[in-house]
């Protein structure tokens, strides 16, 4: 089986920001008018792309309050069914974070607003997974990430109970190649970030000198960013007192 991505870019608002055209020209402009002969000149889209990656992954890692500028990726919804006896399944391959997962006791496909979800609980200590009793059967109702998938307990088996089931996942979506679409659909304030740091690694895989002193620059740039949304979430939080009331 296959996930099947229920949210798509097609119920979203139209992209805005800066065009695959204009990036590329930016990044060809950053590097000192990057010559049409040179060998690393139709790579440039390529390194935006390589950049968008790194750029989200940063964002995960070590400037997560970025995300919020990211909200039209946020709370995607992927649906799979379990295979037979089978207690794990392979993440999508567009899901950047796993935030939660159900299961429906369904095998038909999953229609949001009509279909019942039961919450799968995630066991974050995989010794504790790995003392769950085995093997057993039933509606898989604890989940843990492992790697590039996640594990399931107890196994869907088919029988002589049919606990087969579709499991949905919400998460982080990665963004599509800009290939494909017009813009990234993450804030267009991010997107000059995007073009900085694929001027770094198009510096990087020329090897110029000036490649680390760009790739500090747009990490200076991102805790800039991170101490703006900090302040903003300051000023969105009331203080209270103990009787509810502001002071």
């Amino acid at each position: 089986m296959a996930w099947t991505e229920v949210d798509s870019a097609a119920t979203s608002p139209v992209e805005t920001g800066l065009t695959a055209t204009v990036m590329t020209a930016d990044v060809i402009r950053n590097c000192n008018n990057l010559p049409p002969q040179h060998p690393h000149y139709s790579s440039i889209l390529k390194y935006i792309n390589e950049a968008k990656d790194e750029f989200m992954t940063l964002m995960v890692t070590s400037h997560r309050g970025l995300l919020s500028l990211m909200p039209r990726l946020q709370n995607w919804r992927w649906y799979d069914v379990t295979v037979d006896g089978q207690g794990y399944l392979v993440l999508p391959r567009m899901m950047l974070t796993l935030e939660s997962v159900s299961y429906t006791k369904l095998t038909t496909a999953y229609v949001p607003g009509s279909t019942t979800e039961y919450p799968t609980t995630l066991v974050s200590d995989p010794a504790l997974f790995g003392q769950f009793p085995k093997p057993v059967t039933g509606w898989p109702v604890q989940y843990r990430r492992n790697g590039s998938r996640i594990d399931l307990w107890p196994t869907p088996d088919a029988s002589p109970v049919n606990y087969l089931t579709q499991v949905v996942l919400r998460g982080t979506r990665r963004e599509d190649d800009i290939a494909t679409i017009a813009t990234y659909k993450m804030d267009e304030k991010l997107h000059p970030m995007v073009v900085e740091l694929a001027t770094a690694i198009a510096m990087e895989k020329m090897g110029w000198d000036e490649a680390p002193a760009r790739r500090a620059s747009i990490e200076k740039r991102l805790s800039r960013y991170m101490n703006v949304s900090a302040a903003e979430n300051q000023r969105a939080s009331m203080p209270t007192a103990i009787a509810g009331l502001p002071r």
